[in-house]
């Protein structure tokens, strides 16, 4: 069975730990807070892993060579923030 979790995204980066094959479905802001929300395995007991997410607001630079994969981008106020998670 799967079931769907929300995550609060802290300050950049934020590191959430996730069950193994978590797949992100969404990104928004909640109550003034950047939230992801993603699909995982029901199983309490099910393995987890660290997973590394970037908050990288419009004009804001980053290194080229940074590995990512975009997952959203969310409208905070007269804020736009672009969210990635961070490749090894």
């Amino acid at each position: 069975m799967k079931i769907i979790y929300k995550y609060k995204l802290g300050q950049h980066p934020a590191v959430i730990e996730m069950p193994v094959g978590a797949k992100v479905l969404h990104v928004d802001a909640q109550h003034g807070h950047l939230m992801l929300w993603a699909e995982v395995d029901e199983d309490p007991h099910a393995p987890t892993e660290e997973r590394t997410f970037l908050i990288i607001g419009t004009g804001f630079s980053f290194p080229e060579e940074l590995k990512k994969e975009f997952i959203g981008t969310v409208l905070q106020g007269y804020l736009v923030w672009h969210i990635f998670e961070k490749k090894e």
